[in-house]
């Protein structure tokens, strides 16, 4: 449902995943980017669902533990779960991205992050980078988090398409964890 100001408009159904990354596209639709494999994209005005891009690059299991960011109308996801081999779940370091600018989007994979992780945080910088922080090697089930949590951040530039390592986390976070971009001063 959309609230609308001559009161409340049905929006079609979708079968959503819990946690969807939904951004709105540089058209004015909203976007959803996942965490499954089919994109799609919604007229809040009409109501009406279209397919997206298909994402190929996205592993169908990593459902409810991917974070996704946009900058400039391009969505970044980062990591995810997958099943390791002994069972568990182990986490993943790829990226991928779809550029919603394009006449036909399509997604692309990206520079892989240095440290796999799920259950992470993914935060827009204000010069259009993106924090990485937080996360686990394995499933939050499978292992305490003193032991599969991922310390060190990364920042991702897509300028460049490049990833640098960050400062180390004294305290691991993982699942239903949060990072929150605060207001700084300069320092001089």
């Amino acid at each position: 449902m959309w609230k609308t100001t001559g009161g409340w408009r049905y929006l079609g159904q979708r079968k959503m995943s819990l946690y969807p990354g939904m951004f709105q596209a540089p058209n004015g639709e909203v976007f959803y980017a996942g965490p499954r494999p089919q994109t799609a994209f919604l007229n809040a005005a009409t109501g009406v669902w279209r397919n997206g891009p298909l994402n190929r690059l996205i592993r169908p299991d990593n459902i409810k533990t991917v974070p996704s960011v946009m900058y400039d109308g391009v969505v970044l996801t980062v990591g995810g779960g997958n099943v390791g081999s002994q069972g568990g779940f182990a986490a993943a370091s790829e990226a991928e991205s779809v550029d919603l600018n394009a006449e036909a989007p399509q997604w692309r994979r990206r520079a892989p992050m240095a440290n796999p992780r799920r259950h992470h945080n993914a935060t827009l910088l204000p010069d259009k980078a993106v924090l990485v922080s937080g996360g686990q090697r394995e499933g939050y089930n499978e292992h305490p988090i003193e032991e599969a949590g991922v310390r060190p951040a990364e920042r991702y530039d897509p300028a460049t398409d490049r990833w640098s390592k960050l400062s180390s986390l004294q305290v691991p976070r993982g699942y239903h964890s949060t990072a929150t971009l605060l207001a700084g001063t300069e320092e001089r």
